[in-house]
């Protein structure tokens, strides 16, 4: 057997993938954005890697640290498997749409609390 055929593939870690890039983008090393966002390097190293999931609270710590937009904010909560925390900020900063056709942001968050209002009647 070729052992040429047996190449690693690094697994996904889209995560990973977007701290890393936020992270250098700003010149900042794990152990500034660490203490930045209050957890330890070691932690930030196995998120980065791929070796430890993040929680939700963490994600957030580390894009407030990060001062990320909130846009970004939500793309991180969902390469975590967390649901966007932001829509409806997102939705109320976008100028009013012209002649009258709702946006898409706004209309996909309405329909959203409309499906899980207990009552079934809308927000």
């Amino acid at each position: 057997m070729d052992t040429r055929s047996f190449r690693r593939l690094r697994p996904a870690n889209p995560i990973g993938d977007l701290l890393r890039g936020w992270r250098t983008r700003r010149a900042l090393s794990q152990a500034e954005l660490a203490f930045e966002a209050g957890i330890s390097v070691k932690h930030l190293s196995y998120v980065e890697t791929g070796k430890a999931a993040a929680s939700r609270d963490i994600l957030l710590q580390l894009a407030s640290a990060l001062d990320l937009s909130l846009r970004d904010r939500n793309a991180l909560l969902e390469a975590g498997g967390f649901a966007r925390q932001y829509a409806s900020a997102i939705c109320r900063r976008r100028s009013l749409p012209r002649r009258g056709v709702p946006s898409t942001c706004c209309s996909a968050v309405t329909s959203r609390s409309r499906r899980s209002s207990p009552t079934g009647a809308g927000t």
